[in-house]
């Protein structure tokens, strides 16, 4: 299982690429792996004027479950992988 939390940083990208290259890049590093699921939590204000929705975006790309902090609290987080878990493919 991979788990991403989005940190608000979609200006500080890991490379110099644009900051949605360097998403696609990583969804299809991440679509290689084989038999794993992915759960992204989106940890940006949706209150804010100034959202980019980049979590939403890789959770769709990804097929994978999207949450926001808003809607999580920590049991709710580890009910969440305890049930990819169980669903596991192995």
């Amino acid at each position: 299982m991979i788990l991403i939390t989005d940190f608000c940083r979609s200006n500080q990208g890991m490379t110099s690429a644009p900051i949605h290259e360097e998403i696609q890049k990583t969804v299809q590093l991440f679509q290689e792996l084989r038999y794993t699921d992915s759960v992204v939590v989106d940890t940006e204000n949706k209150n804010s004027f100034l959202r980019t929705d980049l979590a939403l975006d890789l959770a769709v790309q990804l097929n994978a479950d999207y949450h926001t902090t808003e809607n999580l609290k920590t049991e709710y987080l580890t009910d969440i992988v305890m049930k990819k878990k169980e669903t596991a493919y192995f």
